[in-house]
């Protein structure tokens, strides 16, 4: 390539597979899902009670049975009823880390033209393996 071409830095290049979420393969061919940020805005708040939430404006391709948060990579996983996982695409920040921990339940709000719509209660495991 010449040093003063141009190149479209966000064209798709000839060799990316775009994943279609509306008809994904069974689990075993794929138990893991491109990170939520990929595809849509997320975002997370935690309040001082404890009480969490992940805010998003997209789709989620399968119904979430519970979210894992791991102490170890500041990290948020949600579980399918299949056992799919999906990372939301995010650090969790470290002011909002100690609020986590005794957490037990977290929020999922679907934003609709920047207001809530759809908002689910569902469980949060805490895994801490001490790394």
């Amino acid at each position: 390539m010449l040093q003063n071409q141009e190149i479209d830095v966000l064209a798709k290049s000839a060799g990316t597979a775009e994943i279609s979420l509306d008809s994904l393969p069974s689990v075993d061919a794929m138990p893991t899902l491109p990170p939520m940020r990929n595809f849509m805005d997320v975002d997370l708040a935690v309040s001082a009670e404890g009480r969490v939430y992940i805010l998003y404006d997209g789709k989620i391709p399968e119904d979430t049975e519970y979210v894992v948060y791991s102490i170890d990579d500041a990290s948020l996983n949600l579980v399918s009823y299949n056992g799919r996982q999906q990372d939301i695409g995010m650090t969790v920040h470290k002011p909002m880390r100690k609020y986590m921990r005794g957490a037990d339940k977290i929020f999922i709000i679907e934003m609709k033209d920047s207001q809530p719509g759809r908002i689910i209660k569902i469980p949060m495991i805490i895994h801490d393996i001490g790394i």
